[in-house]
C-alpha cells in the first residue's frame, strides 16, 4: 500500500517493486488516487546494475493564495534519466550522479479570477555528489553514528527551459546515538537559485521518490528536480513559503517504545516495533535574503509493520504545530516513511 493523509491530501494507492536474482534489473511501480483533489498520480522507475536509472511520474501540485485558499491545481509530468558512478565501501558510500530531466507543469483547475499560465517546461541538466557514513542495523529505528550529505547542481539554460538560471542544493543530515537505540537526527538544507529557476517551496508533509532511490535504497526525497520540502505545521503551497532560495533546519529525537515482533498469519501481517519522535524545525523561502523564519514543533508515533513476511513498512502518525500567528497550523498526518 501507499498513502498520504494530511489536511490537504487523501492519497491512497498501491506500490509494487521487484528485481532479478542478481539485483541487476530493479523496478518500482506506484499508482494512487487523491480523493480530496480527485486526481490520479503514478510513478514508474527502473534501475540497471547500479549505473543507469530511468523514471517517469505524474504528480499533483497545490498552490494557495494569500488567504490560504486553493488558487491553482496543476499536474506535473516528469521524465528523467540518471547515470551513476558509485564508490561504495562497508563503512561509507559515495555516488556521483549525472541527470537529464524533462518537467512539464500544466493547469488542471483554477479558482475564480485566477489567470491561466499555460504549460511550463523545465528541461534540466544536473550533477550530484552523495556521501553517507551513517549505519543502520536490521532492527534499528533510525540511521545512527554518521552523516549523509547531498550536493546537487542543476541548470535550466542549456536545454531551453521556460525557467532560467541554476539551482544548487546543500543537504546535510547528521545522526548521533543518544542511547542503545535512541538517536538525535539533525538536518540543514540550503537551496540557492540564480536568475529565475523553478522556485523552492516549504510546507506540508511531502512524499516523493524517483529512480535514484532504487539504487540508493531510500524511500524519501528525490535527488534531482526536487524543490519542495516538508515544513510540518504549515500548509503546502503557501506563497510566503516559496522563493528562489530556501533554508531549512530540522532536529528530531527518536526513541524506542516497544519491540513487539508479533502478528497474524492470515493475512500475514505483523507489528515488529514502534517508537516515538519529537521534532522541531524552522525554515524560510526567499528571493535574495531571508526575511522571516517559520518554526514548528511536533510529535510522531512510528511503527514498523511486516507484510507477507518480506515487506517492511514504516508508518508514521504525527501532530505538528506551527507557531506563526498568520500561517501556523495545527496539523495531523499519516504517511509511509520517515522524514529524513
Amino acid at each position: 500500500p501507499a498513502w498520504q493523509f494530511t489536511e490537504q491530501r487523501s492519497e491512497l494507492g498501491l506500490t509494487t517493486a521487484g528485481s532479478d536474482a542478481l539485483a541487476i534489473h530493479n523496478y518500482t511501480l506506484t499508482a494512487s488516487y487523491d480523493f480530496k483533489l480527485e486526481k490520479p498520480a503514478a510513478q514508474v522507475s527502473y534501475a540497471y546494475a547500479d549505473r543507469v536509472l530511468l523514471s517517469a511520474a505524474r504528480l499533483n501540485e497545490i498552490t494557495l493564495d494569500s488567504n490560504e485558499e486553493l488558487s491553482r491545481l496543476s499536474k506535473r509530468n516528469i521524465m528523467s534519466a540518471v547515470l551513476a558512478f558509485p564508490d561504495n565501501y562497508i563503512q561509507k558510500q559515495s555516488n556521483l550522479l549525472f541527470s537529464i530531466t524533462y518537467d512539464n507543469t500544466a493547469d488542471e483547475e483554477l479558482a475564480a479570477g485566477v489567470m491561466p499560465q499555460g504549460d511550463i517546461e523545465d528541461n534540466l541538466l544536473g550533477a550530484a555528489w552523495l556521501y553517507n557514513s551513517s549505519t543502520i542495523n536490521p532492527l534499528s529505528i533510525s540511521k545512527n553514528d554518521g552523516m549523509s550529505l547531498r550536493l546537487v547542481a542543476e541548470d535550466s539554460d542549456a536545454l531551453n527551459s521556460d525557467y532560467t538560471g541554476q539551482a544548487y542544493t546543500f543537504d546535510w543530515r547528521q545522526y548521533i546515538r543518544t542511547g542503545r537505540e535512541s538517536v538525535f537526527a539533525l538536518r540543514l538544507l540550503q537551496g540557492w537559485g540564480t536568475d529565475q529557476p523553478r522556485p523552492f517551496e516549504l510546507g506540508g508533509v511531502i512524499s516523493q521518490g524517483d529512480a535514484v532511490n532504487i539504487l540508493l535504497g531510500s524511500a524519501y526525497e528525490s535527488v534531482f528536480d526536487n524543490r519542495k520540502y516538508s515544513l510540518r505545521g504549515y500548509k503546502e503551497g503557501l506563497p510566503q513559503l516559496r522563493g528562489r532560495r530556501a533554508q531549512l533546519l530540522s532536529g528530531e529525537w527518536r526513541f524506542p517504545l516497544q519491540r513487539v515482533e508479533s502478528g497474524i498469519m492470515a493475512p500475514p501481517v505483523g507489528l515488529m516495533q514502534w517508537f516515538g519522535t519529537v521534532f522541531a524545525e524552522t525554515g524560510s523561502a526567499y528571493q535574495d535574503s531571508p526575511e522571516k523564519y517559520y518554526t514548528s514543533l511536533g510529535v510522531e508515533i512510528d511503527a514498523d509493520i511486516s507484510l507477507f513476511y518480506n515487506v517492511l513498512l514504516r508508518v508514521s502518525a504525527g501532530l505538528a504545530h506551527g507557531f506563526d500567528d498568520e500561517l501556523g497550523d495545527d496539523m495531523a498526518y499519516l504517511r509511509i516513511g520517515s522524514s529524513f
